[in-house]
């Protein structure tokens, strides 16, 4: 009978792999996506080290897969990720059935989880989420297994060294210790008094973080990519503890408030946008009757998603603005095998309710998982995305040789790491990271990379600002190098800085020594070039919101030229670029330049529409609203529109400097109306 049992579950569990490995591979990324995975490709190629906490398990296990004999380099460690995921809906299938006992609904759950939106997404690019993913689900089935077995302390012990092993690949995992607690105290709570239970834990815990060895080993080999050259004690710690950032700073450009509700709303929304309205109603449905049938797990599994959701942003400080949501959604995936769980409970309770009249219906459960898949592929779909590819040749194809690029963002970043580190582009390039500049570790990685690359090292501190470090270069570099940089408004290059001139160049922008002007000849080979983009707009209507963000910064960086064209005196070409610009991405930068210049014109219309799509991107940005208050008081007479917007305005900044002034606009406008 176990025999039979057995070979059954297996034969599910291979099928569930080879079939969602099928679809995986089916929509797998053949290129570059946006993010970190330039950087993990590359070293992934080269057994570097990546940014911190360094993510040495997953650069090992990836640079196996770039030993395959097919495909290109990308597309080989995309397919570490497809793989890692189908293991994780496989586990994802014995959890379910540990809990349930209910192979059809386990089954089903588990499809649910690989075909819900962002699951399906990271398992088609290189990125850690997948991984990570498979340790969570990994955790859930070990701990499942400890719920029916609460006094056999290997499983613990398998449980801690899965746990550290988890902690070498992502440290979101130490938002489900918590539950681990609970799962302690609700099973066997004289354990956390035993030294000996504790000792051999922490033991297997060490054993779990041995990969970590990598990081020291590898610096001390100089590789092409060393991110903190780790090779020192200090060093090392600093790179794990990702001091760089903020041990709980997901990037730079983190919110800075404790309780952000916009981000926890943006958490939920994820569910239904994952796993369809179908999935989320089972998971309801599931989680009321597993706190009917089983309180020890519905809350130890209500831990764990409270803390690797709603806690996980509190924490972080996590923003839900526009271009942050692609970096913070990432990271909800944490919480998926555990929802699957609860899917799995509602579709057990469903099939127990019908099984004695809708025999036939009962079977057709199975086939629900097909509501995600279908409406999630075409937004999914990775296999023809070659925009974050193609973004960084655009770059690379334009620079003059031997060009010095300082940069400040991921986009430039991580591509750049991937073309010339991995796929060995343009090595005549110095490809610098301007806010690493002063980290003695990144001059010695830098000096010996390019080893004819002349800066005023000492002049890179963290005493000095971004603004005195712009101004050395401007002084000192752009003079003796051509130099471009990857954004028009930074704090180290202001455009009104006397030492330089900043003009457009493609995707970049040309320092120049300062009262340089663009020529109409560098006119003409700009708008040349923004033709040849416009005029290839395949593949930009994607949904997924990272390779939104590269769109993005084309839009930015057209913007500019559209900025310059306006400075120039060459309006209508502006005028036509600026459009352009926002046709690629709803950039409120180009809505805002945009307002202004038409309304200088006199065409008022022109100017509140183009503001009232700055209000339907930044729905809470209360100075548009003032200044859409002032439009339709000023220059159309409209006093309806103009107290709703003067009213929305006081709304959105109670304490706003001129709020008694508009305070009386709103009071005449309040008797007139």
């Amino acid at each position: 009978m176990f025999k039979r049992v057995f070979a059954w579950d297996l034969a599910v569990s291979v099928a569930i792999f080879a079939f969602t490995l099928a679809i995986y591979i089916l929509t797998l990324s053949r290129s570059v996506y946006f993010g970190d995975s330039g950087e993990f490709i590359a070293v992934a190629k080269t057994l570097g080290i990546a940014h911190p906490p360094g993510y040495p398990l997953y650069t090992i296990l990836a640079h196996l897969f770039t030993l395959l004999p097919f495909g290109n380099l990308a597309f080989k460690v995309n397919l570490f990720s497809a793989v890692t995921s189908s293991l994780t809906v496989v586990v994802a299938y014995f959890a379910c059935l540990k809990l349930t006992k209910n192979r059809l609904a386990s089954a089903s759950a588990s499809l649910f989880l690989a075909f819900s939106y962002l699951f399906w997404l990271y398992s088609l690019v290189a990125e850690v989420f997948a991984l990570n993913n498979l340790f969570i689900a990994l955790i859930i089935l070990i701990s499942l297994h400890i719920f029916a077995n609460p006094a056999n302390k290997k499983l613990f012990y398998l449980l801690a060294f899965v746990f550290g092993l988890a902690l070498t690949n992502h440290h979101t995992i130490i938002f489900l210790v918590p539950a681990l607690i609970f799962l302690i105290l609700a099973n066997n709570p004289k354990l956390l008094l035993n030294p000996k239970f504790i000792l051999l834990n922490s033991l297997f815990i060490l054993i779990g973080l041995l990969p970590y060895l990598y990081l020291p080993i590898r610096a001390s080999q100089d590789p092409l990519l060393s991110w903190g050259d780790p090779e020192t004690l200090d060093r090392f710690f600093h790179h794990i503890l990702r001091r760089d950032y903020g041990t709980f700073i997901l990037s730079p450009l983190t919110g800075k408030k404790f309780f952000n509700l916009d981000a926890i709303l943006f958490y939920l929304s994820t569910f239904p946008k994952s796993f369809s309205f179908v999935g989320v109603i089972l998971g309801i449905c599931g989680f009321f009757f597993l706190f009917l049938t089983n309180k020890k797990g519905f809350y130890i599994l209500l831990t764990a998603i409270i803390f690797l959701g709603p806690v996980f942003t509190i924490v972080t400080k996590s923003s839900a603005d526009p271009l942050q949501k692609g970096v913070l959604e990432r990271f909800f995936l944490a919480s998926f095998p555990v929802f699957t769980i609860w899917i799995c409970v509602g579709l057990t309770a469903v099939i127990n309710i019908f099984r004695k009249w809708l025999k036939f219906f009962v079977y057709a459960l199975i086939l629900l998982f097909v509501f995600p898949l279908v409406s999630n592929y075409p937004k999914v779909n990775q296999s023809k995305n070659f925009i974050y590819e193609e973004y960084g040749r655009q770059i690379f194809e334009i620079l003059p040789q031997n060009s010095l690029v300082f940069f400040s963002h991921d986009e430039v970043s991580m591509i750049s790491q991937y073309l010339q580190t991995a796929q060995g582009l343009r090595p005549d390039l110095k490809l610098v990271n301007f806010t690493l500049l002063p980290a003695q570790w990144y001059k010695e990685n830098l000096q010996r990379r390019y080893k004819d690359l002349q800066l005023p090292w000492d002049k890179f501190t963290r005493s000095n600002s971004q603004i005195q470090a712009g101004e050395t270069i401007c002084r000192q570099v752009v003079p003796v190098y051509q130099t471009f940089t990857d954004r028009w408004q930074t704090n180290a290059f202001p455009r009104n800085a006397q030492n330089c001139s900043y003009l457009p160049f493609g995707l970049l922008v040309r320092l120049r020594e300062g009262g340089a002007q663009i020529t109409d000849e560098e006119i003409g080979k700009e708008l040349e070039f923004w033709n040849k983009v416009n005029s290839n707009p395949g593949g930009r209507t994607v949904t997924d919101l990272r390779t939104q963000n590269v769109l993005y910064t084309y839009s930015d960086l057209e913007t500019f030229l559209g900025v310059t064209l306006i400075e120039a005196g060459q309006i209508e070409k502006s005028l036509n670029i600026l459009h352009s610009a926002f046709e690629i991405y709803p950039n409120a930068v180009t809505a805002e330049v945009l307002s202004k210049k038409y309304q200088e014109l006199g065409n008022f219309d022109k100017a509140i529409e183009w503001k009232e799509k700055i209000v339907a991107i930044f729905p809470k940005l209360a100075t548009i609203h003032r200044d859409l208050g002032y439009l339709y008081l000023e220059q159309k007479n409209d006093k309806k529109k103009a107290y709703y917007y003067y009213q929305k305005y006081l709304h959105l900044s109670p304490e706003a400097e001129d709020k008694e002034q508009v305070e009386l606009i709103v009071e005449k406008l309040k008797k007139d109306i």
